[in-house]
């Protein structure tokens, strides 16, 4: 996992999104902590594998990511839950961030730099 910038630290706090604490750790990556078992955390970076993303719990390592290497398609099919539940949340805060009157959608803008503007402007 990658550490965060000294610049994120505003984004270094955990929050809840369905039933799960998560951290963020830098750009793309997370901790995402179990709902079932609380010891339990698993490291996710949401750009890995051409955009599919990655994950250390037993599901995606063991089930998902050797059918999606079969395949090679970038389907939510093959994402964990841990994965699908942070993407949610990072799109829903560059559409609420960009959805603000006067804000403007930067085509060539990075998607984790949009994800980052956002978050920051929603405190997060």
């Amino acid at each position: 996992m990658k550490k965060p910038k000294e610049t994120d630290e505003a984004l270094v706090e955990e929050r809840t999104i369905e039933g799960m604490r998560v951290t963020r750790t830098g750009r793309g990556c997370y901790t995402c902590h179990s709902s079932s078992q609380a010891e339990t955390a698993y490291a996710v970076d949401i750009a890995e594998n051409e955009g599919l993303g990655s994950c250390q719990c037993m599901d995606f390592t063991t089930r998902r990511l050797p059918r999606w290497r079969g395949t090679r398609k970038s389907l939510d099919v093959f994402r964990c839950k841990h994965i699908k539940r942070i993407r949610g949340y990072v799109l829903d805060a560059i559409i609420a961030f960009y959805e603000k009157p006067g804000k403007a959608v930067k085509p060539s803008h990075d998607n984790d730099e949009m994800a980052n503007d956002a978050m920051e402007e929603e405190g997060h």
